[in-house]
């Protein structure tokens, strides 16, 4: 378990560990609930910029987010095929006998 990293606390001195515990716990299932409303490649942008900048505030290593995300790589990767046929949103980009990718 020593090298299980994801959700694991690190006491760091930065303005997000600093940040209410309620606060940050209403953030996140605001992030949660956004990432689940179909707002489209623009909306996925946001996400990932406010992701982002979050992690580059809370001062947390490249090292450190890419031990916690590399377990979870493979459900992002599978769950990126499955949106790309189930998003039915903007134009259509490429269309694979009745599956139709949109952009």
């Amino acid at each position: 378990m020593g090298n299980f990293t994801l959700g694991r606390y690190l006491p760091l001195d930065s303005p997000v560990h600093k940040m209410d515990p309620r606060a940050k716990i209403i953030a996140m299932l605001v992030m949660l609930i956004a990432v689940f409303i179909p707002a489209g490649w623009i909306g996925y942008g946001v996400i990932f910029v406010v992701a982002a900048s979050t992690i580059l505030i809370s001062k947390l290593s490249f090292g450190f987010i890419w031990k916690s995300m590399k377990p979870m790589l493979m459900m992002l990767f599978f769950l990126l095929i499955i949106n790309a046929f189930v998003m039915k949103t903007g134009k259509p980009l490429v269309a694979l006998g009745s599956f139709v990718i949109y952009s």
